[in-house]
C-alpha cells in the first residue's frame, strides 16, 4: 500500500506536471522535440529582418537572447528575427518598416557523437514517460512505473542541461563572430558607397553636355574625385568604348578601350546598360595593372525629339586594396578569418575573391554585403577555430527542485510562444491586407470590401463607385532617378489620395502606379466627378523628391454599381476600361464607363477567340499587291498581306485584329505562318518560271523576340529553296522606341543572309535617325497617311517630299503606298518617288488572280 505522506507527494508532482500542459500538450512537446534537433542541424539559415542602418543589440537582454538563440532556444527554429546583429524579438517590427529579409547561416552548434544520439533518446524518453504517466487512469496502481518514469525525466533533464551549458562557450563564440561581422559588413558597404555616389555627379554633367571634351571631363571628373584616394580613375564611355579619363597620365593605355571586345567585364557592361542604374563589377585585373572595383552608370541623354537615347557608360575604379583597408578587413584587431565571395554581385554563386576559400567549408557564420546592382557573402570563423573545449561542469540537483523549475521554464515557454504566435498572426494579417510600400490597403483587402460593399448596395440600394487612379509619366520619372525615388514619390501620391478622400472610403494600391478608391454611400455620381477632380489636381501639384522637382499626372476610370453588374470583378474591370478611355482621349482626365465600352471589349475578346479558332483552322490567307517602278513598268516585288474573312462578320481589317494577337501572344506562331505562306507562294511561282523580284512580309517587332528567329527563318528559305534576296522584311516605326537588347544582332544576322529591310509606315511613328542610320534598311516607305491628303494638305505634301529628300540623302530606295489617282502618281514622280504600291496600278490579289493579272500586264 501507497502510504499517505508518499500518496500527497505523488499527488503534487502529478498536479505540477500537468499545469503548464493543459490541452495543447502535444503541441508544446513538439515545440521541445524540434528545439533539441536545433543542436545537431548541420547548417542553420535564419532569416532576419535587416534594417537599413545595423543597429547594436540594445540591452544584456538582447545578448542573452543571442546565446541562448532567442527569447529561448526551443523556439528559435521557428521564429522570425528581427536584429540585425543576431537574433532579436517580434516586438521591433515597428522599428523595420523599411526592412529587407535576408538569410545569415550559422554553422552547428556541436557535432553529433554516440553520446548525443542516447541524450537525444533520452529526451524522447521522458516526455513518452510523461505522456504515459498521464494517460493512464490507474494512477496509484502503476505506481513503481511512475516513480521511474520520474527518475529518468529527472535525468534526462540534468544532462539536457549539461548539454547547454557545455555548448554555451560555442554560442558566445557565435555571438562575437556575428557581431563582429555586421560592424566590418556596414563598413565595407559604406566604403564602397561613398566611392561610388560620385557616378550620378558625372552623370549629370554629361547629360547637360553629351559632347564634352576631354579638357572639360577633366575638369568636372578632378572635382569630383579630388582628396579621394581611394578612386584611381574616373572614365566615360559613349557607345561603350573608353574616350575620356581622369588621370589621364597613369590610365592613357585604357583610352579607345572597347568593352565589347573585353569578354569578362561585357556581362558587367551590359547588365548595367539594361538595369539603368548603378552596377559594381569586380574585382577585377585593370588594364593599367593592379586590381579593382569597376562602378559603371548607364547615361541616357534626350534627343531633338525629345526622346530618351542611350549615349554610353560612366565609370569609376576603385583601389580594391583600399576599400578592404578602409573597411577593416585587414585589422588585426578583428581576429577572425575572413573571406568574400560573389563576384560581380553575383552573391552566393559567384566565386571567391578575398580571403582564403576554405572558410566558406569550415562552419562559417555568412552575411551578404548589399553592393550597387547586386550582393557578395563575407564568411568568418575565429581565427584559431570554433572553441571545442567542453568544460567540466558539475550539477547537482533535488528531484523536487528541478521538476519545479522544469515546470516553470516549460510554462514561461509555452505562455511566451502564445504570445509571439498571437503577434505574429496580427503581423501577417496586416501584411496580407496592405501595401508594404505605402500602407495602403493592397487588391485583397480592396476585393474584399467592395464585396461586401456591393452586397450591401443590392439590400438598401446605395450608390458606389470605384475609381481607377494611374499615374501619368511615372515611369519616365522612375526610369530617370531610380527605383528609390520613385518608391518615395508613390508614398507622397497615396499620402495625397488619402488627404482628399472621406473616413469611410477605401484607398488601396493595386499595383505599380496604379490606385483605387472605393467611395460608399454616394448622393449622385456627381460626387464622384468632384473627389476624381479634386485627385487629379492633387496628384498634378509637384513633389520634391531628394531635392529635386518632380510631376506627374493621372488618369481616373469611373464606374459604379447598378442592378444586375454580377460581381466585384466586373466592377473593377469597367473602372480599368474607363481608364484606358481616359488615356486615349489625352490623359489628365477622368471618364466614366458605358456600355458602348463594355461592347467593345467583348467584341474584343470574341474576336480574339475567333482568331484563335481560325488560326488553329488555318483560315487565314494572304493576298498580294504588286510594287511597280513607274519609269520602266518594271514589277520589282509584291508585298503579301494577310486577310481574314469571318465566317459572320465579313472581312475583318488587319489593324484591328493584329493588335489582338500581339496583346494575346499569337503573334509568333501567326508572323511565322504568313512567313511560310509567303515563302510556299514564291517557290511555287518561281518553279513556273515567274519572277516577281523581291516578296515583303510585314513583321511585327515581337516576332524578334522569339526563340531563335533567325535560325527558323534561315531554314524556312532553306525549305523552299529560296535564297534571302527575294524575300523582304517590312518593320514599322514601333521598332525603334520597343526596348530590346538583341535588336541589332538580329537584323545584321539576317541582313547577312541577303534579306532586306523596308521600314514602313514612315513618318507616323517615332522614326530615331541614329537607328535608322546604323540599322541595315534599305528602303523608306512613305505612309498612305500622308500620300491620301497630300494634294490638299499642304503639310502631308511637305512630310512626303522631306520623306524622298532623306531617302536619298541616305542612299535608300524609297516607296509610296495608297496611290489611287493619277495626281497622286505626278506628284510622286515630280519630285523624285518612282517606286508605287496602290489600287491605281493593282489591287491586292490571291495567287490565282495575281497570276493572272501578270499575263494581262506583260
Amino acid at each position: 500500500m501507497i502510504k499517505r505522506r508518499e500518496k500527497w507527494l505523488l499527488h503534487l508532482w502529478f498536479i505540477i506536471m500537468l499545469f503548464p500542459i493543459r490541452a495543447d500538450a502535444s503541441e508544446s512537446i513538439l515545440t521541445a522535440s524540434l528545439s533539441w534537433d536545433f543542436f545537431f542541424k548541420e547548417t542553420q539559415v535564419i532569416h532576419l529582418q535587416r534594417p537599413v542602418c545595423a543597429s547594436p543589440l540594445e540591452s544584456d537582454h538582447d545578448k542573452q537572447s543571442l546565446l541562448f538563440g532567442g527569447l529561448s532556444s526551443l523556439e528559435l527554429p521557428m521564429i522570425s528575427v528581427q536584429s540585425d546583429v543576431a537574433l532579436g524579438k517580434m516586438d521591433r517590427f515597428a522599428h523595420y518598416e523599411s526592412a529587407q529579409e535576408e538569410e545569415v547561416y550559422f554553422p552547428p552548434f556541436i557535432e553529433k557523437g554516440l553520446g548525443d544520439w542516447i541524450l537525444s533518446a533520452l529526451v524522447v524518453l521522458c516526455f513518452a514517460a510523461v505522456l504515459l504517466i498521464i494517460g493512464w487512469s490507474g494512477l496509484y496502481c502503476f505506481h513503481r512505473l511512475s516513480s521511474l518514469s520520474l527518475i529518468v525525466l529527472t535525468l534526462a533533464v540534468s544532462w539536457f542541461l549539461v548539454a547547454l551549458y557545455r555548448n554555451s562557450e560555442i554560442n558566445e563564440q557565435k555571438y562575437l563572430v556575428s557581431s563582429t561581422l555586421v560592424k566590418l559588413r556596414s563598413q565595407l558597404e559604406n566604403s564602397i558607397n561613398s566611392n561610388i555616389t560620385l557616378l550620378k555627379g558625372l552623370l549629370a554633367h554629361i547629360q547637360l553636355n553629351p559632347y564634352l571634351t576631354q579638357a572639360e571631363f577633366e575638369q568636372i571628373a578632378k572635382k569630383l574625385i579630388d582628396g579621394n584616394p581611394n578612386i584611381r580613375n574616373i572614365a566615360a564611355a559613349p557607345d561603350l568604348v573608353i574616350r575620356m579619363l581622369y588621370p589621364f597620365e597613369e590610365n592613357q593605355q585604357a583610352i579607345n578601350l572597347d568593352y565589347r571586345r573585353l569578354p569578362d567585364q561585357l556581362p558587367a557592361v551590359l547588365k548595367a546598360k539594361e538595369q539603368n542604374q548603378i552596377i559594381l563589377a569586380g574585382p577585377v585585373k585593370l588594364v593599367q595593372g593592379g586590381l579593382g572595383l569597376i562602378g559603371r552608370l548607364a547615361v541616357h541623354t534626350e534627343n531633338e525629339l525629345g526622346q530618351q537615347e542611350f549615349w554610353g557608360l560612366v565609370s569609376s575604379v576603385i583601389h580594391a586594396e583600399a576599400v578592404y583597408q578602409a573597411a577593416g578587413l585587414y585589422d588585426p584587431a578583428v581576429g577572425l578569418k575572413l573571406a568574400i565571395r560573389g563576384k560581380d554581385g553575383t552573391g552566393s554563386k559567384g566565386e571567391v575573391f578575398f580571403g582564403d576559400p576554405s572558410v566558406f567549408n569550415e562552419q562559417a557564420v555568412i552575411m551578404n554585403i548589399s553592393v550597387p546592382g547586386g550582393s557578395w557573402q563575407i564568411g568568418a570563423i575565429p581565427i584559431d577555430g570554433w572553441a571545442s573545449e567542453i568544460k567540466p561542469v558539475w550539477i547537482i540537483s533535488l528531484l523536487g527542485l528541478i521538476n519545479i523549475i522544469l515546470i516553470v521554464v516549460f510554462y514561461r515557454i509555452h505562455k511566451n510562444y502564445k504570445e509571439e504566435q498571437e503577434r505574429n498572426k496580427q503581423y501577417i494579417s496586416h501584411l496580407a491586407y496592405h501595401d508594404s510600400l505605402t500602407g495602403l490597403s493592397n487588391r485583397a483587402q480592396f476585393m474584399d470590401a467592395l464585396k461586401r460593399e456591393i452586397a450591401y448596395a443590392k439590400r438598401n440600394h446605395t450608390i458606389i463607385a470605384v475609381l481607377m487612379l494611374d499615374l501619368d509619366y511615372f515611369k519616365q520619372i522612375n526610369d530617370t532617378l531610380g527605383h528609390l525615388e520613385g518608391d518615395r514619390l508613390l508614398k507622397e501620391v497615396a499620402q495625397r489620395l488619402r488627404s482628399r478622400v472621406r473616413k469611410e472610403d477605401l484607398v488601396a494600391r493595386l499595383g505599380g502606379d496604379e490606385f483605387a478608391i472605393l467611395q460608399r454611400n454616394l448622393r449622385s455620381l456627381d460626387d464622384a466627378s468632384i473627389l476624381s477632380q479634386k485627385l487629379i489636381e492633387i496628384v498634378s501639384q509637384p513633389y520634391i523628391i531628394n531635392q529635386a522637382k518632380v510631376q506627374v499626372g493621372a488618369s481616373i476610370g469611373i464606374a459604379h454599381w447598378q442592378p444586375g453588374l454580377s460581381t466585384e470583378i466586373d466592377l473593377l474591370e469597367q473602372a480599368d476600361t474607363a481608364l484606358y478611355k481616359s488615356k486615349d482621349k489625352g490623359r489628365g482626365c477622368f471618364t466614366f464607363h458605358t456600355s458602348e465600352m463594355t461592347n467593345e471589349i467583348r467584341r474584343r475578346l470574341a474576336l480574339h477567340q475567333d482568331l484563335k479558332e481560325a488560326l488553329n483552322a488555318d483560315n487565314l490567307f494572304l493576298v498580294y499587291q504588286p510594287k511597280i517602278n513607274t519609269v520602266n513598268k518594271q514589277i520589282m516585288g509584291v508585298e503579301a498581306l494577310l486577310r481574314w474573312n469571318h465566317p459572320t462578320q465579313g472581312f475583318i481589317s488587319p489593324a484591328e485584329f493584329i493588335p489582338i494577337a500581339e496583346t494575346h501572344g499569337m503573334m509568333h506562331r501567326l508572323g511565322f505562318r504568313i512567313l511560310e505562306q509567303a515563302c510556299a507562294t514564291m517557290n511555287r511561282l518561281h518553279n513556273q518560271g515567274i519572277d516577281l523580284g523581291v516578296m515583303s512580309v510585314n513583321i511585327s517587332p515581337l516576332q524578334l523576340d522569339g526563340d531563335k528567329f533567325q535560325e527558323r527563318l534561315i531554314d524556312l528559305l532553306n525549305t523552299y529553296s529560296l535564297s534571302g534576296d527575294v524575300l523582304e522584311l517590312e518593320l514599322t516605326e514601333r521598332i525603334m522606341v520597343e526596348p530590346r537588347t538583341n535588336i541589332d544582332q538580329v537584323l545584321n544576322g539576317l541582313a547577312q543572309q541577303g534579306i532586306k529591310f523596308s521600314l514602313d509606315d514612315f513618318g507616323t511613328g517615332y522614326s530615331s535617325l541614329l537607328r535608322l542610320k546604323h540599322w541595315p534598311f534599305h528602303q523608306l516607305k512613305i505612309a498612305q497617311e500622308f500620300v491620301r491628303d497630300m494634294l490638299i494638305d499642304s503639310n502631308d505634301q511637305e512630310i512626303v517630299k522631306a520623306t524622298i529628300a532623306l531617302a536619298k540623302n541616305l542612299e535608300l530606295e524609297v516607296i509610296a503606298e495608297g496611290v489611287e489617282k493619277n495626281e497622286q502618281l505626278a506628284f510622286l514622280q515630280q519630285h523624285g518617288c518612282y517606286l508605287v504600291q496602290g489600287y491605281l496600278l493593282a489591287y491586292p490579289m490571291t495567287e490565282t488572280d495575281l497570276l493572272l493579272w501578270l499575263k494581262e500586264y506583260s
